[in-house]
């Protein structure tokens, strides 16, 4: 199979190729170097199959903060297979030929399902405490359900500080943590500002200090030179 026959047209037609190419072309089957995204973005619209991994690996990639701190880490990358780079942020959604292959033939798009939804339920129903904790409650509403990233139908996330929230409830612009964290922040400013200011008046009032002891020890030395010559000229008198 030629990959730009995949990727333009979806074909997973064999066709005659020379050795050396063929040689290339096995040898780079399973290895991901085909962005969809940067060639051609519209197989994602044309293609159902396309379309759907693309969701399933934006979900899967949303797990990957849950799976990093896991204890059943390796269990659950077993899952994956030798398709670790699954788990990409969604800029990073690389392919590779197999993969495409396997897209279309609809057999990849019926294992992730699966492979997701054996991972998701590990995080949210129990089966790990740590990774059970990790979800969000929605500070709009407060409502006591817990909400996780990869909930990506009901739930969306903020883009600058990564908290969840229903998406029904979110606004953009008006984070609750996003605001919390700049109130915080300015009042460490501030706190800041007032200690420099209190070592700058510290600084200046040691500075004080010395020039008065340096004046002080001028006006001690001056007068002990003035006794010294009170001194030589009674001395002198006295002969």
């Amino acid at each position: 199979m030629i990959p730009a026959r995949l990727i333009f047209d979806g074909k997973t037609k064999a066709y005659r190729i020379c050795k050396l190419a063929h040689s290339y072309l096995r040898y780079m089957y399973a290895i991901p170097t085909i962005s969809v995204s940067a060639i051609n973005p519209l197989l994602y619209q044309k293609n159902k199959r396309m379309k759907i991994i693309k969701v399933l690996r934006s979900r899967l990639s949303k797990t990957r903060s849950y799976i990093a701190t896991c204890k059943q880490k390796k269990e659950l990358l077993q899952l994956l297979g030798d398709r670790h780079y699954f788990l990409a942020k969604e800029d990073d959604f690389l392919f590779s030929i197999r993969d495409l292959v396997e897209i279309f033939a609809g057999d990849l798009v019926a294992r992730m399902y699966l492979v997701l939804e054996k991972i998701e339920d590990h995080i949210t129903n129990g089966q790990c405490a740590i990774c059970c904790n990790k979800g969000f409650i929605c500070e709009y509403c407060s409502d006591s359900r817990v909400l996780y990233p990869f909930q990506v139908d009901h739930v969306i996330q903020c883009n600058k500080c990564s908290a969840a929230f229903h998406r029904k409830c979110y606004k953009e612009g008006s984070c609750p943590k996003c605001k919390r964290v700049e109130k915080r922040s300015n009042k460490n400013g501030d706190f800041s500002r007032n200690s420099n200011n209190n070592n700058n008046n510290n600084n200046n009032n040691n500075n004080n200090n010395n020039n008065n002891n340096k004046y002080y020890n001028d006006y001690n030395e001056m007068n002990y030179d003035d006794d010294e010559d009170n001194d030589e000229i009674d001395n002198k008198d006295g002969r």
